[in-house]
């Protein structure tokens, strides 16, 4: 799952308007197309029960109802706005029911929402997107703007290396106040590489991920026929589109990767919360992950041990395969008290295995600890790290293994 592209008001209105219009038409075969190619087996049922209960484990696979990403959303004035993503629900079109992915910015009224339905071994179906932006009347552009497909379109990334796949989208663009327009636009996807590493805006590097084309024709609406688009999108199966770039007329905007957290129940009560994210220079001095990530509520067993693990890797890939050893403090622990940890060098990594065999070097804390003397059940088990915030970038992942009351 990806963001698409909402305005940001921290780009002034006339340096948006005529891009602005483009981008507005686009996001359902430039963003929508792009962000939707996250919903690959990722996505699939093995997400929840076939998670591992062990928190030394590969870092889970996509689950489409608890992903929540964060992103950083570049502008042509090099500008950069904060973004999140969450699925919101679903939506049901004359297409079919589809999953709601929404991007927003907090404290903006800008956003788009891509309905998305994930069908396992690479393929999914793209249903419709959604668009609104809070610089809408300064523009003069309709907002919000809904485009609903006759027929989802199809889209399978486990097609041939290097082979152009067509891709034809046909339905209607609602524009806020403004008849409905019937459009169709067409194009293709190319899966150009696969298991390759992608860096996003705070040095937040993921690797094992496919890199994908996309050439479209879209209809614009606004004096000209269509409007030749192309983008490059980046994705993985555990943290979906990682990074996206426009070219063509909207060259300059893009997308990527800040963070990630979800949750997977795994059978028999037990729950498994992770997140990935950057500490240190241009980035925050602290992390945590909580078991309420799950559910929004203390529901740990406080007499089942949790399996906390904290790993870290140094954001600069040079320096990732050096023995230099952050300066860092663990935090980990309960509502009520605290754990001890100690900072351990591995040369593979638990949660990044696709990663080993790369020369990399690893640190990590880990607490498997159960907080029986607490009086009430329902409880919170936590796991982070604090570094100071001048200090080279460190990607911190983590994960949590715990039982529900």
């Amino acid at each position: 799952m990806t963001p698409a592209l909402p305005l940001d008001s921290s780009f002034g209105p006339r340096a948006h308007h005529d891009l602005s219009r483009r981008e507005l038409v686009s996001v359902a075969l430039g963003a929508g197309l792009a962000a939707a190619c996250s919903s690959d087996d990722a996505l699939a049922p093995e997400t929840e029960e076939m998670a591992s209960r062990e928190a030394k484990a590969a870092y889970p696979k996509l689950s489409p109802t608890t992903i929540k990403g964060t992103y950083g959303r570049t502008l042509p004035d090099g500008k950069t706005g904060r973004y999140q993503v969450a699925y919101v629900g679903e939506k049901s079109t004359p297409a079919g029911t589809f999953h709601r992915y929404r991007s927003t910015r907090s404290g903006a009224a800008s956003g788009a929402e891509l309905w998305v339905n994930p069908k396992g071994k690479g393929v999914f179906e793209l249903g419709g997107a959604e668009f609104s932006s809070e610089n809408a009347a300064a523009l003069k552009v309709a907002s919000p703007a809904t485009i609903t497909l006759a027929a989802p379109v199809v889209v399978d990334l486990g097609a041939p290396v290097g082979v152009p796949q067509a891709a034809t989208a046909r339905g209607d663009v609602a524009l806020a106040g403004k008849p409905v327009v019937s459009a169709e636009a067409k194009g293709t996807y190319t899966v150009v590489a696969r298991g390759v590493s992608v860096e996003g805006p705070q040095g937040l590097v993921v690797a094992g991920c496919t890199q994908v084309r996309i050439e479209a024709e879209v209809p614009i609406f606004f004096g000209a026929t269509s409007l030749g688009l192309t983008a490059e999108i980046w994705y993985s199966e555990t943290l979906g589109v990682v990074r996206g770039d426009l070219g063509g007329p909207l060259a300059g905007f893009g997308w990527g990767v800040k963070g990630s957290r979800g949750s997977h129940e795994l059978g028999d009560g037990y729950v498994s919360v992770e997140a990935m994210d950057i500490v240190g220079k241009g980035a925050s001095a602290s992390f945590e992950l909580s078991t309420r990530e799950a559910h929004g509520v203390k529901d740990a067993d406080k007499d089942s041990h949790a399996k906390m693990l904290v790993e870290l890797r140094w954001a600069d890939d040079a320096m990732a395969k050096t023995d230099k050893r952050p300066s860092i403090d663990p935090v980990f622990g309960t509502d009520t008290g605290m754990y001890s940890a100690t900072l351990e060098q591995v040369p593979v990594s638990f949660l990044h295995p696709e990663e080993n065999g790369k020369g990399y070097v690893y640190w990590y804390y880990y607490v498997d600890q159960a907080a029986k003397n607490q009086p009430v059940n329902g409880i919170e088990y936590h796991a982070g790290v604090r570094y100071d915030s001048s200090f080279s970038p460190l990607r911190v992942t983590a994960r949590i293994v715990y039982k529900k009351v």
